[in-house]
C-alpha cells in the first residue's frame, strides 16, 4: 500500500513539473513576441521620422504580423494606410528607373520602348487614383530623373540607328535599324508629323536603293518576295510605308513586260505568284489589270489563229493560257473545229487504227462533223462523228470480201426506216463498179447491199434499180445475164425482188440502161473546196456513236 502511494505521488510531481515548464515556455515566448513587436514598432517610427518610408513600412508590417499580441494595432494600421500608397509609388519609380538603365546599357530600343510604355501606364494609373497620387508620382519620377533618362537613351538610340543606315550598302539588310527608328516614340521626335517626316526621309531612300540593288542582282521573283517581306515588317510595326507598294509595282511591271515578250508561260507563272501579294498585286490592282489585258490580247490572237486554220498553234496558245485561267471551253471548241476540218484526224482521234484509205469528210444535217474511211486492206469500214459532248465516237464494220475503194459518200435516199446509208464505190473486174451500201443504225454499221453493177439508182416505193447486177444473189456470171435488177429493203437488208433479162445481141454490144431517169446513187457529189473530198448530204440527226470502236459492225 505504501509503495502504491509513493508511485502515485511521484507521477503527480512529474506532471506538475512538465506543466510548469510549459507555462514558463509560453510565458517566455509571449514575452519575446511582445518585445519583438515593441522593437519593430519603435524602429518603424524611427524610420518614418527619418524619411525612410520603405523601411518604415516593412517594420510596421512586422509589428502587425505577431500573433496573439495586439500592440498598438490601431496606430500601426493608420501608419500603413498612410505609407503604402507612397511606398508603392516609390517602388514603381524605382522599377522604371532600373528598366531604363538596363535597356540603355544594352542598347535595346525595344526595351526602352517598353519602359516608356510602362511609364505612361503608371502615370495614367496614378492620375486615376486622384490628384494627390498623380502629384506624388510626378514628384517621384522627377526626383528619379525618369524623363531625362528616357530622352537621353532614345536620343542615343536614334543616332546609332541613323549612323547604321548611313554607313550601309544598298544590298545590306537594314531592317533592324529601321525598326528602331520606328519604335522610338513620337514625343522624342517632336510629334507625329515630325516623326513621319524624319523617319520616312531616311527609310524611303534606303528602301528604294535596296530594292533597285536587289533587282539588279536577284531573280525577279525573289525581289518581289523580299519586297513583300519588307512591306509586312512595316505593317507589323504599325508604320505606313507608302512608297513600298508603288516601288514593287514598278519593278513588277518592268519584269513582266520583258518576260511577256520572251515567254508567255513564264509570264503567266510570274503573274500567278503575284496573285499572292494582294496588297499591291491582287484583284483590282494595276498589275492585275495589266495581266488581264495581256491575256485578253492572247485570247484574241488564239481565236484569230483558229479562224485562219492554224489549229495547232491556237490549241498550244489556249493550253498555255489555261495554266493561269480556265480556257477549257475555248480549247474544246478549237479541237472540235480541227477534227471537223480534218477527217483523217477525226478518225484517228475516234480510234480508227492503222493506215486508212478513201478518207472522206462528211456532215450530217444537224451540222455535226463526220468522217468515213476504209482500212488499207478494204476489209473494214470506219465511221467517226463528234458527239454532243465534243468527244469523237467510232463505228466500224467488216466488209467481205475486201473493197478496193474509189469513194465513200452518203447515198440518196436513206433506208426505208430513215437510217442513213453510206455508199462505198469500189473497183470491179466485170462491171463499172462495186457498190456497197452500209446502214448507219442505232446499233452500229450494217452492210445492206453488196453488188457489182454498171449503175445503181433509186426507184419507186423505196426500191433500188441496179443496171447489170452481178452478185452471189443473182447467180449470174456472164456479162449479159441480167439487164437490170430490182432490190427492196426487207429484214434489214436489200434483197432482189425481180429482174429483167438482157437481149443476147444487145447485151454483148452495150450496157443496159434503165427505163426511167432516176437519181444515180453511184454519181459522185461535188467535192468540198477546202477538203478536196466529197461530202455526204445530211438527213436525220445521226445516232449516238460509242466512243470506243466496236469489235465488229454487226
Amino acid at each position: 500500500m505504501k509503495g502504491f502511494t509513493y508511485q502515485r505521488a511521484n507521477r503527480v510531481r512529474t506532471a506538475a513539473a512538465v506543466m510548469l515548464a510549459i507555462m514558463l515556455a509560453l510565458a517566455g515566448w509571449k514575452t519575446y513576441a511582445a518585445l519583438q513587436t515593441v522593437r519593430a514598432y519603435k524602429q518603424a517610427e524611427a524610420h518614418k521620422a527619418a524619411g525612410r518610408l520603405m523601411e518604415a513600412e516593412a517594420q510596421y508590417l512586422k509589428a502587425s504580423s505577431v500573433p496573439g499580441f495586439d500592440y498598438r494595432k490601431e496606430e500601426i494600421s493608420a501608419s500603413l494606410a498612410e505609407l503604402q500608397p507612397v511606398v508603392h509609388t516609390m517602388r514603381t519609380v524605382a522599377s522604371l528607373s532600373a528598366s531604363i538603365a538596363e535597356a540603355a546599357a544594352s542598347g535595346s530600343v525595344a526595351g526602352l520602348a517598353k519602359a516608356h510604355a510602362d511609364y505612361q501606364e503608371a502615370k495614367q494609373q496614378h492620375a486615376a487614383r486622384g490628384a494627390a497620387d498623380a502629384e506624388r508620382f510626378a514628384q517621384a519620377a522627377s526626383e528619379a530623373h525618369l524623363e531625362t533618362a528616357l530622352a537621353d537613351a532614345f536620343s542615343a538610340a536614334r543616332k546609332a540607328a541613323e549612323k547604321r543606315l548611313a554607313g550601309s550598302k544598298p544590298a545590306d539588310d537594314t531592317g533592324s535599324a529601321a525598326s528602331e527608328l520606328i519604335l522610338i516614340p513620337a514625343a522624342y521626335y517632336g510629334g507625329d508629323a515630325a516623326k513621319r517626316k524624319a523617319v520616312n526621309a531616311l527609310l524611303q531612300n534606303r528602301d528604294t536603293a535596296r530594292l533597285d540593288a536587289l533587282a539588279r542582282t536577284k531573280p525577279y521573283k525573289e525581289v518581289w518576295k523580299l519586297g513583300e517581306e519588307l512591306r509586312i515588317s512595316y505593317e507589323r510595326l504599325g508604320w505606313e510605308a507608302a512608297w513600298i507598294a508603288p516601288k514593287l509595282e514598278k519593278l513588277a511591271f518592268g519584269s513582266l513586260s520583258i518576260v511577256e515578250k520572251q515567254d508567255l508561260g513564264k509570264f503567266l507563272d510570274a503573274a500567278q505568284q503575284l496573285k499572292s501579294y494582294e496588297a499591291w498585286a491582287g484583284p483590282g490592282s494595276k498589275i492585275d489589270a495589266y495581266v488581264d489585258s495581256v491575256i485578253r490580247n492572247r485570247l484574241v490572237k488564239a481565236a484569230a489563229l483558229a479562224d485562219s486554220g492554224k489549229y495547232d498553234e491556237a490549241i498550244a496558245l489556249y493550253r498555255t493560257i489555261g495554266d493561269y485561267r480556265d480556257t477549257s471551253k475555248e480549247l474544246l471548241a478549237v479541237e472540235q473545229r480541227k477534227l471537223a476540218n480534218d477527217p483523217q484526224q477525226l478518225l484517228q482521234a475516234a480510234g480508227a487504227p492503222g493506215k486508212l484509205a478513201a478518207v472522206t469528210r462528211l456532215k450530217g444535217r444537224d451540222g455535226s462533223a463526220q468522217a468515213a474511211a476504209l482500212s488499207e486492206t478494204g476489209t473494214r469500214l470506219f465511221f467517226a462523228q463528234l458527239q454532243a459532248d465534243g468527244s469523237p465516237g467510232l463505228l466500224e464494220t467488216e466488209l467481205s470480201p475486201g473493197v478496193k475503194p474509189k469513194s465513200v459518200r452518203y447515198s440518196e435516199p436513206a433506208s426505208p426506216g430513215g437510217d442513213k446509208l453510206l455508199l462505198i464505190e469500189g473497183v470491179s473486174a466485170q462491171r463499172k463498179a462495186r457498190y456497197v451500201l452500209v446502214q448507219i443504225g442505232n446499233t452500229g454499221l450494217h452492210p445492206v447491199l453488196d453488188v457489182e453493177a454498171d449503175a445503181i439508182m433509186s426507184g419507186q416505193d423505196g426500191e433500188l434499180t441496179v443496171a447489170r447486177p452481178l452478185s452471189a444473189e443473182t447467180g449470174a456470171s456472164d456479162a449479159g445475164a441480167l439487164l437490170r435488177g430490182y432490190y427492196r429493203y426487207e429484214q434489214d437488208h436489200y434483197v432482189l425482188v425481180r429482174a429483167e433479162s438482157a437481149e443476147p445481141d444487145r447485151a454483148k454490144n452495150e450496157p443496159a440502161q434503165p427505163e426511167e431517169t432516176k437519181p444515180d446513187l453511184g454519181k459522185p457529189h461535188p467535192p468540198e473546196p477546202d477538203a478536196g473530198k466529197p461530202e455526204g448530204s445530211g438527213s436525220e440527226t445521226q445516232p449516238e456513236i460509242p466512243k470506243k470502236p466496236a469489235e465488229n459492225g454487226t
